[in-house]
């Protein structure tokens, strides 16, 4: 208590609150929850399922499946991400095809021109 003036007192106190809830109570904040679950899911769910195809384009291109097709929307999060692994992809294929090409020119020279092997 503490008095703020000759006629005023200042009283702080807690007060006890009825700590039981209401079946309509519980039912309202569980439809609110649910509610926001839901719109996280709506929203996150087109990022989880672009996530997944290029995971899984990615994972068959490990597969020494040279072609990466990934298809992801424009608008995607994602499709910066697409668009640099398809990049890498054709990179890739262009030095593999690079590398097969140099080896069968080098392959055809040496069978025109067989080296001797002294034993």
């Amino acid at each position: 208590m503490k008095q703020l003036d000759a006629g005023h007192v200042l009283v702080l106190k807690s007060v006890e609150s009825d700590a039981r809830r209401g079946l309509f109570d519980w039912l309202l904040t569980v439809g609110f929850y649910t509610a926001i679950a839901f719109v996280i899911m709506i929203w996150l769910w087109p990022l989880t399922r672009d996530l997944r195809s290029l995971e899984a384009s990615a994972r068959r291109f490990g597969d020494r499946n040279w072609h990466f097709d990934v298809t992801v929307d424009p608008r995607s999060p994602v499709y910066s991400l697409a668009a640099t692994f398809r990049r890498m992809a054709l990179r890739i294929d262009g030095l593999i095809a690079s590398h097969r090409d140099m080896s069968k020119r080098r392959f055809a020279r040496n069978q025109d021109s067989p080296v001797p092997h002294a034993i």
